[in-house]
C-alpha cells in the first residue's frame, strides 16, 4: 500500500504576505482622506460583501504604511474567536 502525502507549503512561499494598517491611535473619519480603511466592521455578516459608504476615509502619515488591495487579494482575519479570509473584488481605489 502506497500512502500519499500533501506537500506543506509555508504561505509566505506561496504569495506575499503583509500586516494591515497599524496604528497606536483610535482612527478617526476623515472625510477628506485619500485613502479608504477596510475594517471587519466593513463586513457583512456573511462576510460576502463589503459597506464602502462606512467605511473610514484617512490620509496616512507615510506612503510606507500604505498597503493597496488590488482585485484577486485576500485579506485574512486571525484575531479573535471568529477568524475568516476574504478574496477581494471590486474596491474603490485608493
Amino acid at each position: 500500500m502506497r500512502i500519499m502525502t500533501n506537500p506543506i507549503y509555508k504561505l509566505s512561499n506561496l504569495a506575499d504576505v503583509r500586516a494591515g494598517y497599524l496604528t497606536r491611535e483610535a482612527v478617526r473619519n476623515d472625510p477628506e482622506g485619500t485613502h479608504r480603511l477596510l475594517q471587519i466592521r466593513d463586513f457583512s455578516r456573511d462576510r460576502a460583501t463589503v459597506n464602502v459608504a462606512d467605511m473610514v476615509r484617512l490620509t496616512p502619515e507615510s506612503r510606507s504604511s500604505v498597503c493597496p488591495l488590488q482585485p484577486g487579494d485576500v485579506v485574512f482575519l486571525a484575531k479573535g474567536a471568529n477568524n475568516f479570509a476574504a478574496a477581494i473584488s471590486g474596491l474603490p481605489t485608493p
